[in-house]
C-alpha cells in the first residue's frame, strides 16, 4: 500500500509544482497592476522630465490594457530610477521615515522583478 501512495504523491507534487509556475506567471500582471499606482506616485515625486512622464503614461496604458506584450515594450530602468529618486525625495523632505521608505523601495524592486519575469516570457 505504501508503495502505491509514494508514486501518486510524487506525481501530485510534480503537477503542483508545474501549476505553481503557471499560476505565478498569470499573477504577475495583476500584481503589477495593483502596485503601479504607488510606483507611479514615486516616479512623479522625483519631478522627472517629460520623457520619463511619457514612459509612465505608456506604462499606464499597457497595464490598463492588461497586455503583457505591451508592458514588455515599456522601458523599466528610467521608471525604476525615477521611483527610487522620488522615494529619496520624500524621505529627505521628512515625508517618510526610514522604515516606510525601505518598504516603498521594496515595492519598486518587486515591481521590477515582475517586469523582468514578464519580459523574459
Amino acid at each position: 500500500m505504501r508503495h502505491a501512495v509514494l508514486p501518486r504523491a510524487l506525481l501530485a507534487l510534480m503537477l503542483a509544482a508545474c501549476a505553481g509556475g503557471a499560476a505565478r506567471q498569470r499573477a504577475l500582471l495583476p500584481a503589477m497592476q495593483l502596485a503601479w499606482p504607488g510606483v507611479r506616485s514615486d516616479v512623479v515625486a522625483a519631478a522627472p522630465g517629460p520623457d520619463v512622464l511619457s514612459i509612465a503614461d505608456d506604462m499606464d496604458s499597457a497595464l490598463a490594457a492588461g497586455d503583457p506584450q505591451l508592458v514588455a515594450l515599456v522601458p523599466w530602468p528610467p521608471l525604476r530610477d525615477a521611483a527610487t529618486a522620488g522615494i529619496l525625495a520624500k524621505e529627505q523632505a521628512g515625508l517618510l521615515g526610514p522604515g516606510p521608505a525601505a518598504s516603498l523601495r521594496e515595492r519598486v524592486a518587486r515591481f521590477g522583478d515582475a517586469y523582468a519575469h514578464l519580459v523574459a516570457r
